[in-house]
C-alpha cells in the first residue's frame, strides 16, 4: 500500500516481537539495554511500534530496532517523530530510520505479494 508514501508499508496482522535500545544521546555513544517492543508496521524508511515506555520525542536520541522478518535479523537506526497515547496506558510511537533500507523494501513488497497474491504496486 503506497498512498501517499513513496515505500511500501506492511502491516502486520500481529506486532511483531522486536527491541529497542538508545544508542546515541547529542552526538554521544551510549550503550543501554535492550527493551522488548511490538512493531505494528514497517517499511523501507521507518516503522510504528508500541511499548508501555515512555520515550522522549527529540532529534537528539538516536534509537537501534531490531526484529527478525522472514529468517534475516535486521536492524536499523532511527529517531522518534511521532508519539501517541493509548488508552491502555501504553503509546504508539512513529520511527524515521536515518537511512533508507533497499532490502528491507524489497522484503515488504515480497510480503505483500503473498499475501494480495499478486504484484503489490
Amino acid at each position: 500500500m503506497l498512498g501517499r508514501r513513496k515505500h511500501y508499508r506492511y502491516y502486520f496482522k500481529e506486532p511483531a516481537k522486536g527491541t529497542i535500545e538508545i544508542t546515541e544521546i547529542r552526538n554521544r555513544k551510549v550503550a543501554t539495554k535492550k527493551a522488548p517492543i511490538l512493531i505494528k508496521d514497517i517499511s523501507g524508511n521507518g516503522l510504528r511500534f508500541s511499548t508501555d515506555l515512555r520515550l522522549p520525542l527529540t532529534e537528539v536520541i538516536l534509537y537501534k530496532f531490531a526484529l527478525l522478518l522472514t529468517g534475516h535479523d535486521l536492524s536499523f537506526h532511527g529517531k522518534i517523530v511521532r508519539v501517541e497515547q493509548l488508552q491502555d496506558s501504553t503509546f504508539d510511537y512513529g520511527v524515521q530510520f536515518l537511512e533508507e533500507h533497499k532490502f528491507l523494501t524489497h522484503i515488504i513488497k515480497k510480503l505483500s505479494e503473498k499475501i494480495l497474491g499478486h504484484s503489490a504496486s
